[in-house]
C-alpha cells in the first residue's frame, strides 16, 4: 500500500495515481479553473498572515476576468441546451457564476419545532438537466462533469487516477474521480459570508421585545459543499462504474470526510447521492456530494441520543445488537459475509430500504480500512444492479451515516451505515405533517425479491 499527500491508500497495484489534492498548502495547478475556492485552513492561515491575503486578492482579481470569460462560455451552453435559465443580471448583483451570487451562510431555528433550515437561495440558479422533465441525452458537450469540461467546474481538491486496464472504458484524461467545490454551495466557508444587516433591519429589530428577538434565532452556517465526480465518462449510476472505480470513489468519500472531520467548528458530515429527478438530483453525471456544516441536525441529535442511551443502558452499541437481532430473524437479511450485512430494517422508511454496514463495530465510514472500503463498494455495487434489476429506471438516494466530528465518545456509541433508498413514492400530506412515513412494501418482502434477484444474477453470493 501507498499512503498518498491526502492521506488515501491506494493500491499500487491497481492505481496509477495522479493525485492532485489541494490542501491549505498546494497551489490549484494551473491548467485547472481559475475560480477560487478555499477551504476552512486555508482561511486560518489568511488569519495569520494579513499580507497574503493582499497579494491573493490582486490576484484573485487578475484571475477574475479570466473566470468571467469562462463562465460566460458555460452560461452560453447550457442556455443553448435548455440546462439552465438565462442569467439575471439586476445590477445588485450577477447571478452566475460569481461565486458572490450565491446567496448563502444563515440558519434559522423553527423554535416550534426545534429544527435547522439552511438558506441558500443561490442553489436556485444551479443547472437542471431535468428541469424540463425531458431528461437530455447523454451529450458530454452539455455536461460539466465530462471529461474536456474540467475548466466549467472549480479547481479539483483531489483526484486521482486508475490504469487504463482498470477502467471500464480506457478515458484519456488524467483523473478517473475528481473532488471539486460546489460551484452553487449551500454551505460556504465562514469568512466568505458577507450579511451586512441593513439600517432599516437593525430598525426593527431593536423595536421587537425581547422574547421576539429570543424566538427568532438566526446563525451563520459555515463549512463546506463538495462534489465527487465519479467517472471522466458521462454515467448516470453507480450500476455503470466497475468494481475498481466505485472503489476509487469510495476512497475519495473518505479522504474528504477525514479532512473535513479534521477542521475547527465541523459538527455534521453528510455525504449523499442523488440518481434521477426524483432523487433530487439536477445533472445525470455520476456524482456524490459532501456537506460540512457547523450545525448537527435535529434528527442527528436524536439518532445520537438513543444511541448514548442504549450504550450507557446495555454498555453496547445499539446498531450492533439491531444487526445481531436483524442476523437471528434473517427474514430481511438480504447478504451477509464475514465483515458485511446488507438488510432492509424492521422499519423501512421507503419501499426497497437497503441498509450496508459492518459486523464488526466501527463508528466512522472514513475510519474503514481499505480492503474494507473495496467490499463496501462491491456490495453497493451489487445492491445498486439489484435494485435496478427489481424496479427497472428507478431514482434512489445513497446516504452514508458516519459518526459526527466534535465528540470522541460518539466513535463509540455511534456505528456507520450506508443506506439506499429507492425513491418510487413522493412526500405527501401525513409524511410532511407528521414526520412519519407510509410505506407500502413491508421490508420482509422486499428483501425476499432481492434474494431472488441476486439468486439471479451469481448464485454463488446468494443466500438460501
Amino acid at each position: 500500500m501507498k499512503t498518498q499527500q491526502s492521506g488515501v491508500h491506494i493500491d499500487p497495484r491497481r492505481t496509477a495515481l495522479n493525485e492532485t489534492a489541494r490542501t491549505s498548502d498546494h497551489a490549484p495547478p494551473a491548467e485547472q479553473s481559475c475560480v477560487e475556492t478555499q477551504s476552512v485552513s486555508d482561511l486560518h492561515t489568511e488569519r495569520d498572515n494579513p499580507g497574503s491575503i493582499r497579494n491573493r486578492s490582486a490576484a484573485a482579481e487578475s484571475e477574475k476576468a479570466g473566470t468571467s470569460e469562462l463562465a460566460e462560455s458555460l452560461v452560453d451552453r447550457l442556455v443553448d441546451a435548455e440546462i439552465l435559465e438565462q442569467p439575471r443580471q439586476d445590477g445588485a448583483h450577477v447571478d452566475f457564476p460569481n461565486e458572490s451570487h450565491v446567496q448563502t451562510g444563515r440558519s434559522r431555528q423553527d423554535p416550534i419545532s426545534g429544527s435547522w433550515t439552511i438558506f441558500a437561495p443561490g442553489r436556485a440558479r444551479r443547472p437542471d438537466q431535468f428541469r424540463s422533465h425531458r431528461p437530455k441525452p447523454d451529450a458530454s458537450m452539455d455536461c460539466p462533469f465530462c471529461h474536456g469540461n474540467e475548466k466549467l467546474t472549480p479547481a479539483s481538491v483531489w483526484s486521482a487516477k486508475l490504469s487504463e486496464d482498470e477502467e471500464a472504458v480506457p478515458q484519456s484524461a488524467d483523473w478517473t474521480v475528481r473532488v471539486v467545490p460546489n460551484l452553487f454551495p449551500a454551505i460556504k466557508p465562514e469568512c466568505k459570508v458577507e450579511v451586512q444587516p441593513n439600517q432599516e433591519d437593525s430598525e426593527n429589530e431593536t423595536r421587537l421585545s425581547r422574547l421576539a428577538q429570543s424566538l427568532f434565532v438566526e446563525e451563520i452556517a459555515s463549512g463546506g459543499h463538495e462534489v465527487i465526480i465519479e467517472a471522466a465518462r458521462h454515467t448516470r449510476s453507480l450500476s455503470e462504474l466497475n468494481l475498481a472505480e466505485i472503489a476509487l470513489a469510495f476512497s475519495a468519500y473518505a479522504a474528504r470526510m477525514r479532512h473535513w472531520r479534521q477542521q475547527p467548528g465541523i459538527q455534521f458530515i453528510s455525504l449523499f447521492k442523488n440518481v434521477g429527478r426524483d432523487a433530487g438530483a439536477s445533472l445525470q453525471h455520476s456524482h456524490s456530494q459532501l456537506i460540512a456544516s457547523n450545525h448537527l441536525p435535529q434528527s442527528v441529535c436524536e439518532v445520537n441520543h438513543r444511541m448514548r442511551s442504549h450504550f450507557a443502558r446495555y454498555g453496547r452499541c445499539l446498531q450492533c445488537d439491531v444487526l445481531q437481532a436483524e442476523l437471528e430473524r434473517k427474514e430481511r437479511i438480504i447478504h451477509q459475509s464475514n465483515s458485511l450485512v446488507a438488510y432492509c430494517p424492521h422499519a423501512s422508511r421507503f419501499p426497497y430500504l437497503i441498509r450496508i454496514t459492518s459486523r464488526e463495530h466501527v463508528g466512522c465510514f472514513e475510519d474503514l480500512s481499505v480492503s474494507m472500503n473495496e467490499e463496501v463498494a462491491r456490495l453497493v455495487l451489487r445492491s445498486v444492479r439489484w435494485l435496478e434489476a427489481v424496479i427497472p429506471g428507478v431514482a434512489y438516494n445513497m446516504m452514508i451515516h458516519t459518526a459526527p466530528p466534535g465528540n470522541q465518545c460518539d466513535a463509540e456509541t455511534h456505528h456507520w451505515s450506508l443506506e439506499l433508498a429507492p425513491r418510487i413514492g413522493r412526500l405527501a400530506g401525513y409524511e410532511l405533517s407528521s414526520g412519519g412515513m407510509i410505506n407500502t412494501v413491508y421490508p420482509e418482502a422486499a428483501a425476499d425479491e432481492f434474494r431472488s434477484q441476486a439468486r439471479r444474477s451469481d448464485p454463488r453470493h446468494a443466500l438460501r
